[in-house]
Protein backbone atom coordinates (compact mmCIF):
# COMPACT_ATOMS: atom_id res chain seq x y z
CA UNK A 1 0.00 0.00 0.00
CA UNK A 2 3.00 2.33 0.45
CA UNK A 3 3.35 2.68 -3.32
CA UNK A 4 -0.34 3.50 -3.64
CA UNK A 5 -0.14 6.11 -0.88
CA UNK A 6 2.91 7.64 -2.51
CA UNK A 7 1.02 7.91 -5.81
CA UNK A 8 -1.94 9.54 -4.02
CA UNK A 9 0.30 12.12 -2.34
CA UNK A 10 2.14 12.86 -5.60
CA UNK A 11 -1.22 13.59 -7.26
CA UNK A 12 -2.50 15.76 -4.40
CA UNK A 13 -5.01 13.18 -3.10
CA UNK A 14 -5.66 12.57 0.59
CA UNK A 15 -4.39 9.20 1.82
CA UNK A 16 -7.50 8.75 3.96
CA UNK A 17 -11.20 9.39 3.52
CA UNK A 18 -13.48 10.22 6.42
CA UNK A 19 -16.96 8.66 6.47
CA UNK A 20 -19.14 9.29 9.55
CA UNK A 21 -16.01 10.35 11.43
CA UNK A 22 -14.30 7.07 10.62
CA UNK A 23 -11.03 7.20 8.67
CA UNK A 24 -10.62 4.78 5.75
CA UNK A 25 -7.53 4.39 3.57
CA UNK A 26 -8.03 5.93 0.14
CA UNK A 27 -6.23 2.91 -1.31
CA UNK A 28 -9.18 0.76 -0.19
CA UNK A 29 -11.58 2.79 -2.32
CA UNK A 30 -9.25 2.57 -5.30
CA UNK A 31 -9.25 -1.21 -4.93
CA UNK A 32 -13.05 -1.29 -4.75
CA UNK A 33 -13.33 0.87 -7.86
CA UNK A 34 -11.05 -1.49 -9.76
CA UNK A 35 -13.23 -4.52 -9.06
CA UNK A 36 -16.59 -2.73 -9.32
CA UNK A 37 -17.18 -3.73 -12.98
CA UNK A 38 -16.60 -7.39 -12.10
CA UNK A 39 -18.96 -7.20 -9.14
CA UNK A 40 -21.61 -5.51 -11.28
CA UNK A 41 -21.34 -8.24 -13.90
CA UNK A 42 -21.68 -10.94 -11.23
CA UNK A 43 -24.85 -9.25 -9.94
CA UNK A 44 -26.43 -8.66 -13.33
CA UNK A 45 -25.21 -11.87 -14.90
CA UNK A 46 -25.38 -11.95 -18.68
CA UNK A 47 -28.74 -10.15 -18.91
CA UNK A 48 -27.24 -7.47 -21.15
CA UNK A 49 -25.28 -9.78 -23.45
CA UNK A 50 -26.33 -9.60 -27.12
CA UNK A 51 -27.59 -13.18 -27.18
CA UNK A 52 -29.75 -12.65 -24.10
CA UNK A 53 -31.17 -9.38 -25.42
CA UNK A 54 -32.07 -11.01 -28.73
CA UNK A 55 -33.68 -13.98 -26.99
CA UNK A 56 -35.71 -11.65 -24.75
CA UNK A 57 -36.98 -9.58 -27.69
CA UNK A 58 -37.96 -12.72 -29.62
CA UNK A 59 -39.56 -14.71 -26.81
CA UNK A 60 -41.00 -11.98 -24.56
CA UNK A 61 -41.07 -8.47 -26.01
CA UNK A 62 -42.52 -9.27 -29.44
CA UNK A 63 -46.22 -9.75 -28.80
CA UNK A 64 -49.31 -9.28 -30.97
CA UNK A 65 -50.86 -5.96 -29.93
CA UNK A 66 -54.43 -4.83 -30.57
CA UNK A 67 -54.70 -1.86 -28.19
CA UNK A 68 -52.48 1.20 -28.63
CA UNK A 69 -52.06 4.48 -26.81
CA UNK A 70 -50.18 6.48 -29.42
CA UNK A 71 -48.00 6.51 -32.54
CA UNK A 72 -44.50 5.07 -32.61
CA UNK A 73 -41.50 7.39 -33.00
CA UNK A 74 -40.68 7.83 -36.66
CA UNK A 75 -37.09 6.79 -35.95
CA UNK A 76 -38.29 3.42 -34.63
CA UNK A 77 -40.40 2.85 -37.75
CA UNK A 78 -37.51 3.68 -40.06
CA UNK A 79 -35.20 1.37 -38.10
CA UNK A 80 -37.75 -1.42 -38.41
CA UNK A 81 -37.99 -0.99 -42.18
CA UNK A 82 -34.21 -1.08 -42.43
CA UNK A 83 -34.23 -4.29 -40.38
CA UNK A 84 -36.90 -5.71 -42.68
CA UNK A 85 -34.92 -5.24 -45.88
CA UNK A 86 -31.94 -7.02 -44.32
CA UNK A 87 -33.84 -10.30 -44.21
CA UNK A 88 -32.23 -13.10 -46.25
CA UNK A 89 -33.44 -13.08 -49.87
CA UNK A 90 -32.19 -15.15 -52.78
CA UNK A 91 -29.98 -13.26 -55.25
CA UNK A 92 -30.84 -10.04 -53.39
CA UNK A 93 -33.96 -9.72 -55.49
CA UNK A 94 -35.80 -7.80 -52.73
CA UNK A 95 -39.24 -9.35 -53.28
CA UNK A 96 -41.03 -7.30 -50.62
CA UNK A 97 -43.18 -4.19 -50.89
CA UNK A 98 -44.22 -2.03 -47.91
CA UNK A 99 -47.18 0.32 -48.36
CA UNK A 100 -47.68 2.77 -45.49
CA UNK A 101 -51.30 3.85 -45.31
CA UNK A 102 -52.07 7.57 -45.17
CA UNK A 103 -55.29 9.24 -43.91
CA UNK A 104 -57.23 8.92 -47.18
CA UNK A 105 -56.31 5.27 -47.64
CA UNK A 106 -57.09 4.58 -43.97
CA UNK A 107 -60.57 6.06 -44.49
CA UNK A 108 -61.13 3.83 -47.52
CA UNK A 109 -59.92 0.84 -45.50
CA UNK A 110 -62.58 1.48 -42.88
CA UNK A 111 -65.24 1.60 -45.57
CA UNK A 112 -64.22 -1.88 -46.75
CA UNK A 113 -65.24 -3.31 -43.37
CA UNK A 114 -67.57 -0.95 -41.45
CA UNK A 115 -67.81 -3.42 -38.55
CA UNK A 116 -64.11 -2.90 -37.82
CA UNK A 117 -63.85 0.73 -38.85
CA UNK A 118 -63.58 1.94 -35.24
CA UNK A 119 -60.97 -0.69 -34.37
CA UNK A 120 -58.91 0.26 -37.42
CA UNK A 121 -59.13 3.95 -36.50
CA UNK A 122 -57.51 3.22 -33.12
CA UNK A 123 -54.37 1.81 -34.75
CA UNK A 124 -51.77 4.60 -35.10
CA UNK A 125 -49.97 3.21 -38.16
CA UNK A 126 -50.62 0.52 -40.76
CA UNK A 127 -48.56 -1.09 -43.48
CA UNK A 128 -49.79 -3.40 -46.19
CA UNK A 129 -47.00 -5.80 -47.13
CA UNK A 130 -46.90 -7.71 -50.38
CA UNK A 131 -44.54 -10.14 -52.04
CA UNK A 132 -43.45 -10.09 -55.70
CA UNK A 133 -42.96 -13.78 -56.49
CA UNK A 134 -40.41 -14.48 -59.21
CA UNK A 135 -40.49 -17.02 -62.02
CA UNK A 136 -36.74 -17.42 -62.41
CA UNK A 137 -33.49 -17.03 -60.48
CA UNK A 138 -31.28 -13.95 -60.47
CA UNK A 139 -34.14 -11.67 -61.53
CA UNK A 140 -34.67 -8.55 -59.45
CA UNK A 141 -38.26 -7.83 -58.45
CA UNK A 142 -38.08 -4.34 -60.00
CA UNK A 143 -36.73 -5.53 -63.33
CA UNK A 144 -39.30 -4.32 -65.89
CA UNK A 145 -38.28 -7.05 -68.32
CA UNK A 146 -38.92 -9.92 -65.91
CA UNK A 147 -41.60 -12.50 -66.55
CA UNK A 148 -44.61 -11.74 -64.35
CA UNK A 149 -45.74 -14.27 -61.80
CA UNK A 150 -48.25 -16.75 -63.22
CA UNK A 151 -49.86 -17.48 -59.85
CA UNK A 152 -48.12 -20.81 -59.29
CA UNK A 153 -45.90 -21.46 -56.31
CA UNK A 154 -42.72 -22.74 -57.90
CA UNK A 155 -39.31 -22.85 -56.23
CA UNK A 156 -38.43 -19.18 -56.79
CA UNK A 157 -41.88 -17.93 -55.79
CA UNK A 158 -41.78 -19.91 -52.55
CA UNK A 159 -38.32 -18.53 -51.76
CA UNK A 160 -39.66 -14.99 -52.23
CA UNK A 161 -42.65 -15.73 -49.99
CA UNK A 162 -40.30 -17.01 -47.27
CA UNK A 163 -38.02 -13.98 -47.64
CA UNK A 164 -40.94 -11.56 -47.26
CA UNK A 165 -42.15 -13.42 -44.19
CA UNK A 166 -38.67 -13.09 -42.71
CA UNK A 167 -38.71 -9.37 -43.52
CA UNK A 168 -41.99 -8.91 -41.67
CA UNK A 169 -40.62 -10.74 -38.65
CA UNK A 170 -37.47 -8.60 -38.73
CA UNK A 171 -39.64 -5.51 -38.81
CA UNK A 172 -41.73 -6.55 -35.81
CA UNK A 173 -38.69 -7.64 -33.77
CA UNK A 174 -37.01 -4.29 -34.42
CA UNK A 175 -40.15 -2.48 -33.31
CA UNK A 176 -40.36 -4.61 -30.17
CA UNK A 177 -36.74 -3.84 -29.30
CA UNK A 178 -37.73 -0.16 -29.18
CA UNK A 179 -40.85 -0.69 -27.09
CA UNK A 180 -43.20 -0.47 -30.09
CA UNK A 181 -46.07 -2.89 -30.52
CA UNK A 182 -47.22 -4.51 -33.73
CA UNK A 183 -49.62 -7.11 -35.07
CA UNK A 184 -49.53 -9.11 -38.31
CA UNK A 185 -53.10 -9.23 -39.64
CA UNK A 186 -54.38 -11.37 -42.51
CA UNK A 187 -57.85 -12.99 -42.54
CA UNK A 188 -58.91 -11.19 -39.36
CA UNK A 189 -59.06 -7.95 -41.36
CA UNK A 190 -62.33 -9.22 -42.77
CA UNK A 191 -61.37 -7.84 -46.18
CA UNK A 192 -60.41 -9.91 -49.19
CA UNK A 193 -56.74 -9.78 -50.28
CA UNK A 194 -57.77 -8.57 -53.73
CA UNK A 195 -59.48 -5.50 -52.24
CA UNK A 196 -56.46 -4.77 -50.04
CA UNK A 197 -54.14 -4.99 -53.04
CA UNK A 198 -56.44 -2.65 -54.95
CA UNK A 199 -56.41 -0.25 -51.99
CA UNK A 200 -52.68 0.40 -52.54
CA UNK A 201 -52.79 0.07 -56.34
CA UNK A 202 -50.80 -3.16 -56.26
CA UNK A 203 -50.98 -5.32 -59.38
CA UNK A 204 -52.62 -8.65 -58.38
CA UNK A 205 -50.87 -10.27 -61.35
CA UNK A 206 -47.50 -9.29 -59.93
CA UNK A 207 -47.91 -9.03 -56.14
CA UNK A 208 -49.20 -11.42 -53.48
CA UNK A 209 -50.85 -10.06 -50.32
CA UNK A 210 -48.83 -10.96 -47.20
CA UNK A 211 -50.65 -9.02 -44.51
CA UNK A 212 -51.45 -5.76 -42.78
CA UNK A 213 -49.03 -4.75 -40.04
CA UNK A 214 -50.43 -2.67 -37.17
CA UNK A 215 -47.83 -0.40 -35.50
CA UNK A 216 -47.96 1.83 -32.41
CA UNK A 217 -47.07 2.29 -28.77
CA UNK A 218 -48.91 -0.49 -26.91
CA UNK A 219 -51.45 0.43 -24.25
CA UNK A 220 -49.78 -2.23 -22.09
CA UNK A 221 -46.00 -2.74 -22.32
CA UNK A 222 -45.39 -5.92 -24.29
CA UNK A 223 -42.81 -7.23 -21.80
CA UNK A 224 -45.58 -7.39 -19.19
CA UNK A 225 -47.96 -9.35 -21.40
CA UNK A 226 -48.46 -13.06 -20.87
CA UNK A 227 -46.47 -15.17 -23.30
CA UNK A 228 -48.70 -17.86 -24.83
CA UNK A 229 -47.40 -21.28 -23.88
CA UNK A 230 -46.23 -23.31 -26.86
CA UNK A 231 -48.46 -26.37 -27.32
CA UNK A 232 -45.55 -28.74 -27.84
CA UNK A 233 -42.51 -26.47 -27.60
CA UNK A 234 -39.32 -28.38 -28.23
CA UNK A 235 -40.99 -31.69 -27.48
CA UNK A 236 -41.10 -34.77 -29.65
CA UNK A 237 -42.35 -34.29 -33.17
CA UNK A 238 -41.17 -30.68 -33.37
CA UNK A 239 -37.40 -30.99 -33.12
CA UNK A 240 -35.88 -34.32 -34.05
CA UNK A 241 -32.29 -35.46 -34.44
CA UNK A 242 -31.85 -37.48 -37.61
CA UNK A 243 -28.58 -39.39 -37.59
Amino acid sequence: MDAVNAWLVSHNFETTISILNVEFPSSLFLALLSIAPLLLFRVLGDSSSPSTVVETVITKDRRSVMKYKGPAPESSIQKSLNAAIHAPNHWLNEPWRFYRLGPKTRARLGELNPDKEKAFANVPDMFIVTCVPSMSMKTHSLDVSKVKWDGTWGKCALEDHAATSAAIQNMMLSLASNGVGSKWMTGAMGISPSLLLDLVNADPNDEHFMGVIFVGIPATPTNSMKVPKRKNGLGGGIVEFVE
